[in-house]
Order: C-alpha cells, then structure tokens, then sequence
C-alpha cells in the first residue's frame, strides 16, 4: 500500500470525540479527532526494555514509530481501545505519559480579506489569468511561517536596466 492510500485509510479511520480521559490536565483537547487504536506513549526515566516489552504485550501493542530525541513511542493496539488502554496505563509509574494520537494541521492562509485578490501570491484564475501562476505562497506557508522575521521590500519604481537615452 502506498503512502498516499495509507493517509487516506488512516484519515478514513480517524474519529472526532470528545476527550473523556484528559480530566483537568491543562491542556486538554476537546472535539479533537484522532487515530483510533493508536496511542503516544513516553516511559518514565529508568524504565527497563523487559518492562516496556511487557507493557506492549498487555496492550497487544505493535510499535508504528519511535522517535529517539523525545523518547516516544506511536503504538497500535490490539487487545484494548485507545480509551482502555489510557484509563488502564494513565497512573503506571512505568509511563510518563500515554495519550491518543491526535490529529492537527495547520492552516497558515492569512485572514486578509482582500487575499483572494493577490494572484501572485495564489492565482485561481480570479482575474482571468493563468491558474497557478504565482509563487504558491500558501503552500509555502503550510511548510514554515517564520519567526521574528522582518521583511522589506525597497521599490523606487524605477527600470534602471532600460536604456533611456
């Protein structure tokens, strides 16, 4: 199965509920959707690799990711719903944190209302001109908005490369 199909299976998968188990944690989710049967685990400092491998076979876990720098896991469940598996592991000492696999994008278009009018920035054919002919600003904006970034842009109007005399 491609990556394409794979996205669009887990996108088929996807449920949007709202987020019993998070209590008063602040910064808890609610209406959010997420990949069911799927949970973000991190193990507490010390944990042995028997420990963790016990843990997964109690969930009928099967390890889709790891991620060395933040010491996380992505699991798949086998044995218990995202639900029972955070009710039942939330308080494990062995566990820093076990959480669902929430969704998010973001969606970096601005909120001018005039954009719509910018074709250079996104042409849609809004001005009888050729679709896509611009310099895909938002797509370049789902990639990276910046930070502490100042832009000038100095034009006098001038062609000094047109020969006037």
């Amino acid at each position: 199965m491609g990556f394409g199909q794979q996205q669009q299976q887990l996108e088929n998968q996807t449920v949007s509920r709202r987020d019993e188990n998070l209590g008063d944690r602040p910064n808890r989710v609610f209406d959010a959707e997420y990949v069911p049967n799927q949970v973000i685990v991190k193990f507490s400092s010390g944990v042995k690799t028997a420990d963790i491998e016990t843990l997964q076979q109690s969930l009928g876990a099967t390890v889709l990711g790891t991620t060395t720098n933040l010491g996380i896991q992505l699991w798949e469940l086998r044995n218990l719903t995202t639900d029972q598996a955070i009710a039942t592991f939330g308080n494990d000492s062995r566990i820093e944190y076990i959480e669902r696999n929430y969704l998010r994008s973001l969606d970096a278009t601005p909120n001018d209302p005039s954009f719509d009018q910018l074709w250079g920035l996104n042409n849609t054919g809004q001005t009888g001109g050729k679709l896509d002919a611009d310099i895909d600003a938002p797509e370049a904006w789902n990639i990276q908005t910046g930070n502490n970034v100042v832009v000038g842009v100095i034009d006098t109007g001038v062609d000094y490369r047109k020969n006037w005399v």
